[in-house]
Parts: structure tokens; C-alpha cells; sequence
């Protein structure tokens, strides 16, 4: 259906629609229509009625989608930058044994996943989030078969 509408410059009435890029005006005007055309009767109601009701039904649906997906993602960021601080404590402690564990051969600590400044011998913190997966990850694996190794049983009861 197409909507065809003549402006008379000499009509004394003012009609001003919102612009499609301005959501809530244009959901409250299609409320206000809809609230309206159901107080006539079928016959008198405008034949966009049902077009118009059917597209704001769809339209709050998906506002309230958006909203839903939006909080979601808030929980998601929240949660991710806990998860952030905690991998960054974890990763202070596991540097700090490092060091001592590693003292006087830094290179033992790039087994475990750190990088080591060649210069100083420095045992260095991941820069990115992702190097820092990484490092736990490696630690994580070499620090499992360090354990494995030390519970073996041949290594427990000499022969």
C-alpha cells in the first residue's frame, strides 16, 4: 500500500512526522495510532491499521531483544574484566616464584611460558591479553608435568 499525501500550503493544519532515524517519537505516534483506530469500530478503522499494529508488535519485540542482548553483553564485559584482574593476580604470583625458583638462570622461566629481557635477564609480565592466555596456558601445561613427574611411582620408591 502506498501513502499518498498532497501538501495545500493555505490548510491551516500543521503535519509533522518523525524522522525514521528517531525511534521513539515514531513508536509513540504508531501507539497513539493504534490506541485510537481500536476505539472505532472495524468498518471506520484506516486499512493500515493491521499493517501498522503488525509492524509494532514486531518493533517491540525487538527493542526489548536489543535490550536483552545489551544487558547480556554488560554482564559479559563485567565479567571478563573480573576475569582479567584475577588472571593479572595470578600471573604477579606465578612471576614472583618464578623469579625466585629461576633465580641466577632466568632462562628457565621462558619453559614456563615468560619471556626474558636478554640484557638483564629479567623475567618479563605478558603485555596483552592474549600473551598473557598464553603464558598461564604453558605454565599451566609444564607445571602438570612437573607434577606427574614428581608423583610417578618409580619416582617415589627406588628399585
Amino acid at each position: 500500500m502506498m501513502i499518498a499525501l498532497r501538501y495545500i500550503q493555505q490548510d491551516n493544519y500543521d503535519l509533522r512526522f518523525p524522522q525514521p532515524n528517531q525511534t521513539t517519537p515514531l513508536i509513540n505516534l504508531s501507539d497513539s495510532f493504534i490506541t485510537y483506530e481500536e476505539t472505532l469500530p472495524p468498518e471506520q478503522r484506516s486499512p493500515y491499521f493491521p499493517t501498522i499494529k503488525n509492524l509494532l508488535i514486531q518493533v517491540q519485540a525487538q527493542q526489548e531483544a536489543q535490550t536483552e542482548a545489551e544487558n547480556k553483553r554488560t554482564i559479559a564485559s563485567e565479567q571478563l574484566k573480573r576475569h582479567n584482574r584475577v588472571m593479572n593476580g595470578m600471573l604477579d604470583r606465578i612471576l614472583v616464584t618464578l623469579r625466585a625458583k629461576c633465580f641466577g638462570r632466568p632462562e628457565e622461566a621462558q619453559a614456563w611460558g615468560f619471556e626474558v629481557r636478554q640484557g638483564t635477564g629479567n623475567i618479563l609480565k605478558p603485555d596483552s591479553r592474549a600473551d598473557r592466555v598464553r603464558a598461564l596456558q604453558q605454565y599451566i601445561k609444564k607445571s602438570k608435568a612437573a607434577r606427574l613427574r614428581s608423583s610417578s611411582p618409580s619416582r617415589r620408591w627406588p628399585r
